[in-house]
């Protein structure tokens, strides 16, 4: 569970105001955070919450797109460079398709801890002819989970017209 599903839920149910601390059911006082842990949360939850974490992750435009970061290694693999990179500038093509897939699974190897490493594919998908101003990619990852690591998938469909990327068929295995 990630800290800011804690903080999102905590908003939502509008308990941020509330005492941190509430008895259990052999009277010790645990925190939201611990009960939250405890509890676990469901995979349409989890699905939700990845959602909005995945469309904000890859629709921020990265810092070095504005500012070169060539001399600031550390920075260029910080939470101070979260996002893409910026697609203002991509035609499509061969070539850009593959170093899109490269770049979008490298974003999410740097910023989406959630996800294991090794289990993330991102491959071209099928698109039709009329999709001019468009490219698919089909990704695939394992979210790490206990006792067992939770299979996910979706559809990022880029709009380069626009320069903006959709998540499309969001599903988390149950």
């Amino acid at each position: 569970m990630s800290l800011t599903h804690v903080f999102r839920a905590a908003a939502e149910e509008r308990t941020a105001r509330r005492p941190m601390s509430r008895p259990d059911a052999d009277g010790r006082q645990i925190g939201a955070l611990t009960q939250h842990r405890r509890e676990g949360i469901s995979a349409e939850e989890l699905r939700r919450h990845l959602g909005v974490d995945l469309n904000c992750l890859m629709n921020t435009v990265r810092l070095d797109a504005a500012v070169p970061l060539d001399d600031a290694p550390w920075v260029q693999k910080s939470v101070v460079n979260f996002g893409f990179r910026d697609l203002s500038s991509v035609s499509r093509s061969r070539h850009n398709e593959v170093l899109i897939a490269q770049a979008i699974r490298q974003t999410l190897l740097d910023h989406e801890p959630r996800l294991i490493p090794e289990s993330i594919e991102v491959a071209p998908g099928a698109g039709d002819d009329s999709m001019v101003q468009r490219l698919i990619f089909d990704i695939q990852a394992e979210i790490r989970g206990y006792p067992a690591d939770i299979p996910l998938g979706f559809t990022a469909e880029i709009d380069l017209g626009a320069g903006k990327m959709k998540m499309k068929g969001l599903w988390v295995q149950k």
